[in-house]
């Protein structure tokens, strides 16, 4: 941070010039527009020369600039630039900053200007005041800066507010300045993307296409060498390199080439080689040696992507005092991502005849051989195995529906009054969270009963106070007096047995025994909490109970007393013997269709490894049915349906 500052005449000459001539320093004013005006793209060197210049306008004596971060709805003041005349300590200066942050904050919070009085007058008469302008792009507050200054009233300081208004109006400018300079790189890499194209459709097959590609790269990127390889299988063919029209790929240097392809191909990333460093995290091993081998050139390697397939890999080799530029990768990116899909079709269309051919046969091999295939032979075996047993074969007709366990005994714990988390209740050495086991009377949280003590003392008090007036005014005779006192010692005396007993309330303790299923406190301590809020479910392990989910098709042969299997999503190679135990006649919807809950009890013990809320299926025993029936009659239920069979 920056810790000078512009000076400028004292506060009482300014005011004499209506602070419009406000300095000492007259030529330092028009200067630090010029470099307002001229700025580059260095936010932080902008906020100084900004901040500076709203300092002298002011006749500041202490300034700071804050960019806003907004993170997850919180509001951060970051510093950028604090000035300050004398040479105070890192201590000093942090305290000051913080002070600013404790004051701005409303500012920013109501996204709008201010003027504080923020210190004692002076020996001339003049408090201090600081001037808070707020930094906006596009209406939306992006910083804020502030500057401490005397003069003579709140009136006088609004007016050199109004002031630093007009120098922060630069900002924007700045702003949008950045913005024009980034639509102008935007518009040029996709200008050069759209004349890269064109390099494609002016020549005739894949080889000439991707020579022209080289060349058009290596002209535009100002690399030194441009080459492109091509995935064929698992490996990848080097195909054109730059103002190149022949090479032989047994010497050394398409040999480097490929390797540095393929370790951009195993990645599928874009990687970026430098010796001086600024490249990418990726692997770069034979980047790094082709580099080596090559004068230490920076390297950059794209692969080229068509439906989220690499076909290829695009490289560019810089030579050592030519850096690529910053945009270079995406740039190339962009470009291969437009140029690929049509390097394919050019690829795949420049093949001889036999090579089509043989393609042809193998997609149509994968087609036949594939899934479909697969499932004709399947439906074949089970229509033959189907037609032996339509007659004769009659097993028990099987209702399966989806089940949940669900704990008979299970309890909601709410808080019993507003209030604050305090205390979290411990098993052992840990606080209580989701999947303990606690008994009945395990102490869950404490309410924090900071406020209710002290209303109950004071309830307390004004009970005690009313009391001893009540005796004092029966002893002077005054009856009517003394029973009005003793009457507000009553209801003093019942408000504090109410505060009594919330404060007992407010130990929350484990109804039953079992396991805690929700309630994670721990974040939450000190907290408030209203009346009924649910701080903790409870629900016994040793008591599950099935919850099935019945189709409408099926609930009419569902009933009580029918035995049945479950098995649970998490051992579903393991069933279980259950017994329909009630049938609720009240149809839910539930995914587009209308359920029914049927409620089982597990006929063996109950696994310590199911918890409620664990899923599965259930199938019902119902009664025989033949074959041709069980595969048909939803079918024919349905015809029946719509056509009133």
């Amino acid at each position: 941070m920056a810790s000078g500052i512009v000076q400028t005449s004292n506060s009482s000459q300014a005011d004499k010039d209506n602070d419009t001539s406000r300095t000492g320093t007259t030529d330092a004013r028009p200067k630090l527009v010029q470099r307002l005006l001229g700025a580059g793209d260095n936010l932080p060197a902008f906020l100084q020369d900004l901040l500076n210049t709203q300092a002298l306008v002011v006749a500041g004596t202490e300034a700071v600039a804050f960019l806003i971060d907004r993170v997850e709805g919180a509001v951060r003041l970051v510093p950028v630039v604090h000035m300050r005349p004398d040479q105070a300590s890192d201590e000093v200066r942090k305290a000051a900053v913080a002070a600013f942050i404790q004051l701005l904050m409303p500012c920013v919070e109501q996204n709008r200007e201010g003027a504080f009085e923020v210190g004692v007058p002076d020996d001339a008469g003049e408090p201090q005041f600081c001037l808070a302008t707020v930094l906006r792009t596009e209406a939306r507050a992006v910083g804020i800066t502030a500057v401490i200054t005397r003069c003579h009233g709140l009136e006088r300081a609004r007016q050199r507010l109004a002031s630093m208004e007009l120098v922060a109006g630069y900002f924007e400018l700045f702003s949008m300045r950045q913005a024009m300079e980034q639509s102008k790189v935007v518009s040029l890499s996709h200008q050069g993307v759209l004349q890269l194209a064109g390099a494609i459709a002016t020549v005739d097959g894949f080889e000439a296409a991707t020579k022209n590609v080289c060349n058009e790269l290596a002209t535009r990127t100002g690399a030194s060498r441009v080459a492109i390889g091509w995935v064929k299988g698992e490996n990848i063919k080097l195909i054109a390199i730059s103002h190149t029209e022949k090479f032989d790929k047994r010497q050394d240097l398409p040999a480097s080439i490929i390797r540095v392809m393929e370790e951009c191909l195993d990645q599928e990333e874009v990687v970026h080689y430098d010796p001086a460093g600024g490249g990418t995290e990726t692997v770069s091993r034979e980047a790094a040696a082709y580099s080596r081998a090559n004068g230490n050139c920076s390297v950059v390697s794209v692969p080229l992507r068509r439906m989220g397939e690499v076909v290829g890999v695009i490289l560019l080799e810089y030579p050592a005092d030519h850096k690529p530029d910053k945009n270079a990768a995406s740039t190339v990116t962009i470009a291969g991502d437009v140029l690929a899909p049509q390097l394919y079709d050019r690829y795949h269309n420049d093949r001889n005849i036999f090579v089509k051919v043989g393609g042809a046969i193998k997609h149509f091999s994968k087609e036949t051989v594939g899934p479909k295939h697969t499932l004709a032979k399947l439906i074949t075996v089970a229509v033959v195995l189907v037609l032996g047993v339509l007659i004769f074969f009659k097993p028990v007709y099987r209702v399966s529906a989806p089940f949940t366990f669900a704990a008979q005994d299970r309890r909601a714990i709410g808080s019993p009054a507003d209030g604050f988390i305090g205390e979290l209740g411990k098993i052992g050495n840990q606080v209580v969270m989701p999947g303990m086991g606690v008994n009945k009377g395990q102490l869950l949280v404490t309410l924090d009963t900071t406020e209710l003590s002290l209303k109950k003392t004071e309830a307390q008090t004004r009970s005690n106070a009313s009391r001893k007036e009540a005796d004092q005014k029966l002893q002077e005779g005054k009856t009517a007096e003394a029973m009005i006192a003793r009457t507000q010692a009553q209801a003093a005396q019942a408000e504090a047995d109410l505060y009594d007993n919330q404060i007992k309330q407010a130990s929350i303790v484990s109804p039953i025994d079992g396991e805690i299923l929700r309630g994670d406190l721990r974040d939450r301590v000190g907290s408030a909490v209203k009346q009924g809020d649910t701080l903790f479910e409870i629900a016994g392990m040793k008591n599950l109970a099935l919850e099935a989910n019945v189709a409408e098709r099926d609930i009419q042969m569902v009933k009580v007393g029918q035995k049945g299997q479950f098995a649970t999503m998490g051992e579903p190679s393991h069933s279980f013997q259950m017994t329909v135990d009630r049938v609720v006649p009240f149809g839910e919807p539930k995914e587009a269709a209308n359920v029914f809950k049927v409620y089982c009890t597990i006929d063996a013990a109950a696994s310590p490894e199911w918890k409620p809320g664990m899923q599965g299926e259930v199938r019902i025993q119902t009664v025989p049915r033949r074959v041709v029936w069980i595969w048909t009659h939803r079918l024919t239920d349905l015809m029946r349906l719509k056509f009133w069979w």
